[in-house]
Formats: structure tokens, sequence, C-alpha cells
């Protein structure tokens, strides 16, 4: 065998071990080493199983056309979708087993584990000793993690330590699933007013709710998270009543500092919120700065019906799809045509034209007139709302005005100082337009606010290591973001121009075919064009880069 040839293994009558999966060839199906099922469609299962079966040769695309689909006249398309499939079942750790040989198919290259290369007994008694490294391997992480947090709270210069709180979702007493929205809606809420106190660090609401369904009391999860205190509670709705409990619980003690009930009519709703997060701070002895004082003492006048329909609006916003950004800006319109005055709404409108266009989810950039007036009003309404400076600052990134959006930006973060979405988009207009360096220190921030944060975060810093040529970075970054969201274009685009920059052909080739397939008239040029870069020069280094992973001009 040459010395520039794989090493091929295929000799296992029981599995095909591929990275940290294995395929059964007898029962058609792929699985974790621990056993867990892994689906695939059928058709993906028959094209792996062919693979399988020819380990180690380039097999042809015709052979692989005429094989599955005998009887139906398809596309490379097919095929395409199905390698695809394939690859993300496998996973990071098994997704280069299945090779792209360019113009000719493709080689699947399996893996052999050391637990293969001794009979059944030894491979069980092999396993404790992987259930310790993998332990040993987590104690690390945790131990990492935690020198981090205390880095992170310390400050650069010794600024004073900030007590940390986790305000975990309230549990709906009434097991209604048509009231869960406004449950979690009020639980945010009560994270977003205490994430507006200069004294309190707030872990975000992303990843409290990540752990919503983790089996745990609520001192350990919200040590999970790096908390110091942990606000629990529960809701329950009843027509024109809502009725919430909240405890306050000392993580390291597991004792309880505060807890109250409140009964209120909905149009008290704020403030109920406002109590719930003045005992808090109280409870706390947190110093309140004079602006801070003056936003609890002015109590916010919104009307309920208005307020209920944003809270249905806002989870379909989260979604970065097409339809959800539809679903989204009907309750906010609806919420508007309740209360013209309302801030949030015009906020989380503007958001929903905004979003669409920087995330390349079709929107039309005809419609940033209308988001920008949106924008604007909510600023004009409300001018220390967060959320009104926030979306501001997305709709300004996406009309190319860096340096007023970078503006916006700062002022979201300096009104809610422990808000990890402010961090993120201020990391996204830097990154566009500003100091890449203080990009990445940005997204960075708000990933250790918010720990378990979403694909979006991921996206935001694969993008600026791509800004700043570290390619191989961006690339396990981005790797993991098509893993997480198979659907996000533009994490697919961005992965797709770092393939090219690698030279990593194989990688970019089967990338390219599948955007390609989904979306036959994209152009790398017109890629480019849509992207709010400042500099000519970064925008010519994506283009440069979608075009050597075989993008279209």
């Amino acid at each position: 065998m040459s010395r520039n040839e794989p090493e091929i293994w295929t000799k296992s009558p029981e599995r095909v071990w591929l990275g940290a999966h294995w395929f059964d060839l007898d029962t058609g199906e792929l699985r974790e080493a621990d056993g867990t099922l892994t689906d695939l469609r059928r058709q993906s299962v028959e094209v792996l199983a062919y693979l399988v079966q020819r380990s180690g040769d380039i097999v042809g695309k015709e052979d692989l056309v005429s094989a599955i689909w005998s009887d139906v006249a398809v596309t490379d398309d097919s095929l395409v979708q199905c390698i695809g499939d394939i690859r993300r079942a496998l996973g990071p750790e098994g997704r280069d087993c299945v090779q792209t040989v360019r113009r000719r198919g493709y080689r699947l290259v399996p893996t052999l584990p050391a637990t293969m290369s001794g009979d059944a007994q030894r491979r069980k008694r092999r396993w404790p000793l992987k259930a310790a490294i993998v332990f040993g391997t987590l104690v690390g992480l945790v131990a990492i993690i935690g020198y981090a947090l205390t880095v992170f709270r310390a400050g650069p210069d010794h600024a004073p330590i900030l007590p940390v709180i986790a305000v975990l979702p309230f549990s709906n007493i009434d097991d209604d699933p048509a009231q869960q929205y406004f449950v979690d809606g009020l639980t945010e809420d009560i994270t977003t007013d205490l994430s507006r106190v200069s004294g309190l660090s707030m872990i975000s609401s992303a990843s409290t709710f990540a752990l919503r369904d983790v089996m745990g009391t609520p001192v350990e999860i919200a040590h999970q998270l790096g908390a110091d205190y942990a606000l629990t509670g529960s809701t329950r709705r009843d027509k024109r009543r809502v009725r919430v409990t909240a405890t306050l619980v000392e993580v390291a003690t597991g004792q309880s500092i505060w807890a109250d009930r409140y009964d209120r009519d909905i149009g008290g709703i704020f403030d109920l919120q406002d109590d719930v997060s003045r005992a808090v701070v109280s409870s706390l002895a947190i110093r309140l700065t004079n602006d801070e004082q003056a936003r609890f003492e002015r109590r916010e006048v919104v009307n309920s019906d208005a307020y209920d329909l944003l809270l249905r609006g806002l989870r379909p916003l989260r979604t970065f799809t097409d339809s959800g950004i539809l679903e989204a800006r009907d309750y906010f319109r609806r919420a508007i045509d309740v209360d013209p005055r309302y801030a949030r709404a015009h906020a989380n409108l503007a958001l929903t034209y905004a979003t669409s266009i920087l995330f390349r989810l079709g929107e039309n950039t005809d419609r940033q007139d209308l988001a920008l007036s949106e924008a604007e009003l909510a600023v004009a309404l409300d001018p220390r709302l967060p959320q009104a400076q926030f979306a501001l600052a997305v709709v300004l990134l996406s009309r190319h005005r860096h340096d007023a959006a970078i503006s916006a930006a700062r002022e979201a973060i300096r009104l809610e100082p422990s808000s990890a979405d402010g961090y993120a988009v201020l990391a996204q207009t830097l990154a566009y337009g500003g100091d890449k360096e203080e990009a990445l220190a940005a997204i960075r921030t708000a990933k250790r606010l918010s720990p378990r944060y979403t694909f979006a975060y991921l996206w935001v810093e694969g993008h600026i290591l791509f800004q700043l040529r570290r390619y191989d970075e961006a690339r396990a970054i981005l790797e993991d973001v098509v893993a997480r969201n198979p659907e996000m274009l533009l994490g697919k685009l961005t992965l797709a121009a770092t393939y090219g920059h690698l030279g990593l052909a194989d990688e970019a080739d089967w990338l390219a075919m599948e955007i390609l397939t989904l979306s036959p008239d994209l152009s790398a040029f017109d890629e480019g064009n849509a992207l709010p870069f400042r500099s000519n020069e970064d925008r010519a280094n994506y283009v440069e880069g979608l075009l050597l992973a075989g993008i279209t001009e």
C-alpha cells in the first residue's frame, strides 16, 4: 500500500465503524457507540449500505444512482441530499469517512477503534476505562469552565465580583400548553429586568431554557450554569388573574433567602415583574444607580392584550426561519393595532425585517425603509428600552450604516449590561464594520453570559474568525453550526468559503453541490454584495472563498 493511500478497514461481519458510530449491514441500522439508534431516511440508509459493501473503492455517482433508484428517473440532486444526510448523521467524528473524489464519485473509509481489535469480552472490559477517560475529560472541562467564569467575573482590572443569578423557567401550574408562551414570557421579562441592574450578572434565558428538561434540583441546574443564586417560581393564569410564586435560593448552601407570592389582575403584570425584580435586588443588598432606581419607580403602561400578543410572537421570531419570521410579524402587527405606542412591539416588528435580510432568509431589501422607521419609532417611544436600541442596531447594520449600528449596539449594552444578545449584536456589527478583535471578544462575552448559547452565536464567532483569516478555527465552529441547524443557508455559505480558502476540495465540493441543489440560482457575487461588509477587501475575500468552493459566479 502506498504511504499516501488511506488505510482501509472493512473486515467486520458484525458492524462497520464510522467515527463514533457503527453501521450494521444486516439490519441497516446506524448506531452511536452506546447503541443509540441514529435516524436516517430509507434511501440514505441504502446509499450508506452500498458504500459500506464497497468500502475503500471509488463508487461512481452513476453506479450509486442506478443501484438505489433503479426504477425511478432521478438526478444527482437526490444522491447529494443522501450524502449530506449521512455526513450530518455521522457528525464531526465520522463525516470524513464519506469522501468525495472530485469528478469521479464517493469513497467510504471506515475507521477501526482500538476496542475492535480483541474479542467481545475484551471489548466489554475496556468500557469502564473509556468511561473513566470520559469522566476525567468532563472533570477537566468543568475545571476549565470554572476558571474561565472566575476570570470573567473578576474582570480585567480586578473589578468587584458580581453575583450571578439564573432565573430558571417558571413552572406552568395548570400544565396548559396554550399558556406556556405566557409563563415563558414572564420568566424572560424578569430576567431582562434584572439584566438591566449593573450590580448583577445574569445568565441568559436561552441558557436556562436549554436546561428546562434536565433532571435535577434548581440548585444543581444553577450550579451547572455557574450561578450563585437561582430564582425559581410558578405561574397560574386564570382568565384575567395571574398568580405567581417566586423563591430566591443560594446555590452554595441550598438555602432560600427570599420567597413571596403574588395575585394580580392581568393589567398589573408589569407591576408584578417589577416587584419580583426589586425584591431580588433588595435581598442581595444591591445598590442601584440613580437611573436604575428611576426605572423601577417608573411603571410601564401597556395594554395587557398587546403584551399577550407580543409574547406569542417572540417564540417564532427566534426560529430564524421564513415561516417563523412571518408568524412573529403577524403577532407584532396585531399588538401594534391594539396599542400603537407599544415600543417593544415596534422594535420586534423591525427585527423581523432586518433579521430576515441579514440572515439571508429571503426578505426583500426594499423593506429596509419600513424596518428603519419601526426601529426609530421604538426608540422615540422609549429611548431607554434595550430592545429598541438592539433592533435599531440590527436594522442599521442591514443598511450598511456601520458606525451608527455600532453606537446603537453599545447603547443597548449600557441599558442592559448582562444582555448576551446585546454583546452578540455588537460583535456582528463590529465584524462587518469595525474592530474584528473586539468583535471576537464581544461574542465570547455573549457566550459566557449564555453558557448554553444557540447556533446563531456560533455562526457570529465562526464568521469573525473567517474574517480574521483564521480559517482552521472557523472551520471547526462553522461545521458545528451546520450540524446544529442544517437549514441555515448563511452558515453553509460561510463554511463553504472557509473550505475554499483551506483548499479542502472534497468538503467544498459536496457542500457546494448541496447548496446549489437547494438554491440553484445562487451566485457568489450576489451573496457577497448582499452582506454588509464595510471593507471591499473583506467582501472580495468572502466571494473568493465561495468561488474556490465551487459556487457559481
